[in-house]
Order: structure tokens, then sequence, then C-alpha cells
């Protein structure tokens, strides 16, 4: 009897660990990490002010191929949401659609990212899609 009471507890704690290690998001960065990602041409990421934060919300909306655009890997890349705010400027937060350049797996939700700074302009030949690129570190 014994053994029931303590297969139930075990069984939650191993969906949970599955669930965990199967949902496909990249490990959460480290403190200083760069990260490199691509948003729609013209978005004003980093035009809010001196001290925005981006952070990555959700998981993943869909998946892109970018070659020419900062990889020039074939791969699918994923679609991601992050929000960018300005602590205390009283400018409202932003969100915008990102794809990670050099990871084809997300970003872990709840990344924060500080210092974004726009690297260049690209278009993706196959399929005309101008981005932004950008870069932000992991505070």
């Amino acid at each position: 009897m014994r053994l029931k009471g303590f297969v139930a507890p075990l069984a939650a704690a191993a969906v949970i660990v599955g669930y965990g290690t199967a949902s496909g998001d990249e490990p959460a960065l480290s403190s200083g990490d760069t990260v490199r990602f691509l948003v729609g041409a013209g978005e004003p990421v980093s035009d809010l002010g001196i001290n925005e934060v981006a952070h990555v919300t959700g998981q993943v909306s869909g998946t892109t191929q970018i070659t020419g655009c900062g990889t020039a890997d074939t791969d699918q890349h994923p679609i991601q949401k992050i929000v960018v705010v300005d602590p205390g400027s009283g400018v409202h937060a932003f969100q915008f659609d990102i794809v990670p350049v050099d990871q084809t797996t997300p970003i872990h939700p709840g990344t924060q990212l500080t210092n974004l700074t726009l690297l260049n302009s690209c278009t993706v030949p196959a399929t005309g899609a101008q981005y932004d690129e950008y870069s932000g570190t992991v505070p």
C-alpha cells in the first residue's frame, strides 16, 4: 500500500520534468550573453530611450527561414514576441515579433535584454522579407 502513495507524486514529478526538458526552449541565457535577433524593417525597437529593456514573452508563434540575414543556414528559426519598455520614462511598452539569428530553438520566455543596438538591415533573398538586425545583452 505504501507504494501507491509514492507512485502518484513520482508520476507527477516525471511529467513536470519531462515537460520542462521537452518544451524545446533554449536553456536560459547567462548574464553578459549577447543575443542577435531580427525585427520587421523600420520597427522602432531601440527608439524608446536609453534604459529600454526587452522582455521575451510567450511561446513560438511560427518559424521562418532567414538565409542571408545574419546567417547562411537554411534552417527554420522561431518567431517570438518581445515587449520593450523604458522603465520610468512614461512611454508605453511596445510589442514586436522577433526572429533569433544565432539559434533555431526559442529564447526562453522571461529572458531580458538590455543595450539594444541596431546592427544592420537586410533582405532575405528567397522571400524578399526585410528585417533590421539588433543585438541585446542579458543583464
